[in-house]
């Protein structure tokens, strides 16, 4: 006997986006997720009703003007944060549905963007092999870090805030120590 596999059929499918879609990410009190990809734009939904509830257009002047890759809401809900092939990491006023801030410094695609746990500090990371700390409040850099060996891919802080992990083409996992300068990587085992 061999193992059994079981296929998961969807429970609901909710439409509205015109392309593809590169990532999501709800609410904190998760009524809602957001949605954004290839199309430019970023849509809020309604995950009980399915309908939009919000949607950013991608243009020059009320939104990103390249593919959306990376979302976050800040822990009230009331902050989304997107990253984007534009070169930008944003932060959105959901409820007055305007870009409140716009971080601009990177040379490649903004593939992630994250909120430190006080929700002071955006973290950004993009292809063109750095990651930026911002004080979003005052639109201000505060510190890159880089990769020699890739663009990186994806970021993730840890729950004290006092290590950045990062991946992508170089194959390790990065572990950065904001407050200090040097930098360890741990080598990462392929997955087959």
């Amino acid at each position: 006997m061999g193992a059994q596999r079981v296929l998961q059929v969807a429970d609901k499918s909710i439409k509205g986006n015109s392309q593809w879609v590169a990532t999501l990410t709800h609410d904190p009190s998760g009524s809602m997720i957001a949605t954004g990809g290839w199309d430019k734009s970023i849509r809020i939904f309604d995950i009980e009703s399915g309908k939009v509830v919000l949607k950013i257009r991608g243009t020059l002047f009320t939104g990103h003007h390249d593919r959306v890759y990376g979302l976050q809401y800040s822990k009230d809900g009331r902050l989304l944060l997107s990253a984007s092939g534009d070169r930008t990491a944003r932060v959105w006023d959901v409820q007055a549905e305007t870009c409140v801030k716009n971080m601009h410094g990177h040379t490649g695609d903004v593939k992630r963007t994250i909120l430190s746990e006080d929700g002071n500090i955006i973290v950004s990371a993009a292809r063109d092999k750095t990651i930026k700390l911002w004080d979003w409040r005052v639109q201000h850099h505060i510190r890159s870090l880089s990769d020699p060996k890739g663009w990186v891919e994806d970021i993730a802080l840890s729950p004290d805030g006092r290590s950045l992990y990062s991946v992508g083409a170089s194959g390790c996992i990065k572990v950065f120590r904001p407050s200090k300068h040097p930098q360890r990587a741990l080598r990462t085992r392929k997955l087959r």
